[in-house]
């Protein structure tokens, strides 16, 4: 019989992938005494403070921090990924789970290991299973997750 863990961080995205994550957190926590936390990372749209100046662009002084801006599309972003970490919570909630929900702000790779310091047994994480160039110009969270985790990571696929 497979070790079961009582307290379980799902990371998801949004994707079909992902959902296959959530699916396999709750086959591998204790529904008796574990927990489940989805969380959904959104990575904040920080611009250069510019100011025009006629045709040109003048740039803030040296040393002046980028400004977060709450776009629209930021803004909907952090109502999607609300959405996202729901319909998650559902899945898990369904098995007779306890699940908590978070959407947090960053890079995502760094605060899932950020999240995970926080005690958690286990981070279960989809990928894309992008290979070659795609793979490497892109990146790959879970991968980079898999590096700096502080704790074991289940790669769903």
């Amino acid at each position: 019989m497979p070790k079961l863990y009582s307290k379980v961080l799902v990371a998801v995205d949004g994707s079909e992938f992902s959902i296959k994550a959530v699916e396999a957190s709750t086959r591998v926590v204790d529904p008796k005494t574990g927990s489940v936390t989805i969380v959904m990372v959104v990575e904040p749209q920080v611009m250069n403070t510019y100011q025009p100046f006629y045709d040109t662009f003048k740039p803030a002084e040296q040393g002046t921090p980028a400004t977060i801006l709450p776009t629209p599309l930021y803004k909907s972003r952090l109502k999607e990924a609300e959405e996202v970490v729901q319909r998650a919570r559902e899945i898990v909630s369904s098995a007779g789970i306890t699940v908590d929900t978070k959407v947090l702000e960053g890079e995502p790779a760094r605060t899932i290991v950020e999240e995970a310091r926080k005690g958690y047994e286990l981070i279960v994480i989809a990928t894309w299973g992008l290979k070659g160039i795609r793979r490497h110009i892109l990146g790959s969270i879970a991968a980079k997750v898999v590096q700096e985790a502080p704790c074991s990571v289940l790669v769903v696929r």
